[in-house]
């Protein structure tokens, strides 16, 4: 009696608890029915993809956080989610109808097994689509912010707007009208005649200047704008570094040109005009200069054209070239790959050294070359250490943290972060989730680091052998180095 009872369980399964079964993981309710080979066709597909995500937070949900403004991950992440969620309907319905073919039922007719069956389908559904709405939303952000070269503006209405002069030599404005009138510049930094195929405004400063008060502000826009308003009502599909190259090939939908267009789109509307000069501000655009001697001419050019006939010529030469050394002398920091960058190498003069050096640039690819410390410490030892990958998108350059630049500061805001770097309270590591050489006085602590190096002035010191262990006397700049000597953390 007690065998025929479990063969009667065995040939009346039930078909909600296989279509449970199959809803916790496909395959499953497929063995409970003893279809080995067909719950094994259900379970693997989906194990395949569950070890793929565990490898995408193996880098740290940081990691993957940054992965989907990948357009092509989350969009991709979106399809596998909605794949994933019909594989588990596939896997319920085929286990709820063959255990009810087993059970000699019609199971899709029974209404308390189709009420469960609907619960754990709505279940998957839902959970399912709000995976795959949150993976579409990053595509939409991902789509918005990285963007290439258009395949063309999305006209959004506006009127063409008459043509203005070579933007390969801009005309400058009209002299202005009285000697308090403020000027606007436009400086513009190209990447063309590098052996490029492109021609990318990476740098766009715009130079406000009050003669007035004798105060000069600089707004640098930055290059990965997209989605960029046009004067004429139109929108700009690609990245702002990109419209003047294709402004200047689409002349017949671009009549201002390249430089026009974008100094015409920067002041459209008045919005920016009304902040930083009121109805007469105008920008001036600069000529694209491919080396230093065109980049000294160009400031000078457009700074002596925009005052002649205000005041003598010799004045404003004389401002024109402080205007240019500033630029020149002033800025914050010097990055330190450009020595072997070619024909992207920094030739201008200096009346001293930055402040700040990058160092620790991605295209330090190999961390056992030590070109970049003899750069720096050739140039000056006391120029405060900086990192940064140059990560633009997933899968370019380096990806985030690679390197990382660690500040202390005293508070979480801006000014705090960059009172932090004034007074170089700076480390940089390899990767963010690596060894860390920190400084407290005249010591260096090591975090997180044993069995690397410490390395100073003179050369190696001591091995680290603890998890977080302190080097008194440690004056000058420090590195921890491993067994190949390639650099894992620096600092000053």
């Amino acid at each position: 009696m007690d065998k025929s009872r479990h063969a009667t369980r065995r040939i009346r399964p039930s078909p909600s608890l296989a279509a449970f079964l199959s809803f916790l993981w496909p395959g499953i309710g497929q063995l409970y029915l003893g279809r080995r080979r067909l719950a094994a066709a259900f379970a693997v597909p989906l194990l395949v993809v569950l070890l793929f995500f565990l490898a995408q937070l193996a880098g740290g949900a940081d990691v993957l956080a940054v992965r989907l403004f990948s357009p092509s991950f989350a969009l991709g992440l979106a399809v596998l989610v909605i794949l994933a969620a019909l594989w588990r309907l596939a896997s319920m319905a085929q286990a709820f109808g063959a255990a009810g073919v087993l059970a000699k039922v019609s199971a899709w007719r029974e209404s308390t097994h189709v009420r469960w069956f609907a619960v754990m389908a709505l279940v998957v559904v839902v959970s399912h689509g709000l995976v795959a709405y949150g993976a579409w939303s990053f595509y939409q952000a991902g789509s918005r912010i990285f963007v290439t070269g258009p395949s063309g503006p999305t006209p959004t209405g506006g009127t063409a707007v008459g043509p203005s002069a070579d933007p390969s030599m801009p005309t400058p404005y009209q002299t202005p009208t009285s000697p308090t009138a403020r000027i606007n510049i436009l400086l513009i930094g190209s990447d063309a005649g590098l052996g490029y195929t492109h021609s990318l405004t990476d740098t766009m400063i715009v130079v406000s200047v009050d003669p007035t008060t004798d105060k000069v502000v600089m707004l640098s826009f930055p290059r990965d704008i997209a989605q960029f308003p046009l004067y004429n009502g139109g929108t700009y599909g690609g990245k702002l570094n990109s419209l003047v190259q294709f402004a200047a090939a689409n002349k017949a939908r671009y009549p201002d040109g390249g430089l026009g267009t974008l100094e015409r789109g920067m002041v459209a509307g008045r919005e920016y005009a009304s902040r930083v000069g009121g109805d007469h501000a105008k920008l001036r655009p600069v000529v694209r200069a491919r080396n230093a001697e065109e980049t000294r001419a160009a400031i000078d050019w457009n700074l002596t054209e925009a005052f002649e006939g205000e005041q003598p010529v010799a004045f404003w030469s004389g401002f024109a070239h402080g205007v240019r050394q500033f630029l020149v002398d002033e800025a914050a920091t010097l990055s330190a790959h450009p020595p072997g960058g070619g024909e992207v190498s920094w030739p201008l003069p200096r009346r001293g050294p930055p402040p700040l050096g990058e160092v620790w640039h991605w295209s330090w690819v190999d961390l056992r070359w030590t070109a970049p410390l003899a750069w720096w410490l050739a140039w000056d030892a006391g120029a405060i250490p900086v990192g940064g990958s140059d990560w633009h998108r997933p899968g370019s350059d380096a990806p985030p943290g690679a390197p990382t630049t660690w500040v202390e500061c005293d508070g979480d805001g801006p000014e705090a972060v960059l009172d932090g770097l004034r007074a170089g309270r700076v480390t940089i590591s390899a990767r963010r989730d690596g060894p860390v050489l920190l400084r407290a006085d005249d010591a260096a602590i090591a975090i997180d680091a044993e069995r690397a190096t410490l390395a100073g002035p003179d050369g190696p010191r001591a091995r680290v052998r603890r998890p977080c262990q302190n080097f008194p006397g440690s004056t000058g700049y420090h590195r921890l180095a491993d067994d190949t000597g390639a650099t894992l953390a620096l600092t000053r």
